[in-house]
C-alpha cells in the first residue's frame, strides 16, 4: 500500500514539474496539502474523546 502511495505521489509530482523544475503551483498546493494533513489529524485526536462524551451523555438521556 505504501509503495502504491508513493509511486502516486511520485507519478504527481512529475505531472507537476514543469520545463524548469518544480513550479510554483505545485509547492502552493504541497503546502496547502501539508496544513491540512497536520490539522486533520490534530483535530481528529481531539475531536474523538468530545465525540464520545457526546454519545454517552446523549445515550443516558434517552434512558431517563
Amino acid at each position: 500500500m505504501k509503495e502504491k502511495l508513493k509511486q502516486m505521489g511520485y507519478k504527481m509530482q512529475q505531472s507537476m514539474i514543469g520545463r524548469y523544475g518544480i513550479d510554483a503551483l505545485y509547492k502552493a498546493l504541497l503546502v496547502i496539502y501539508l496544513i491540512l494533513v497536520v490539522t486533520g489529524s490534530a483535530l481528529a485526536r481531539v475531536s474523538r474523546p468530545v465525540y464520545t462524551v457526546c454519545l454517552l451523555y446523549t445515550s443516558d438521556a434517552a434512558d431517563e
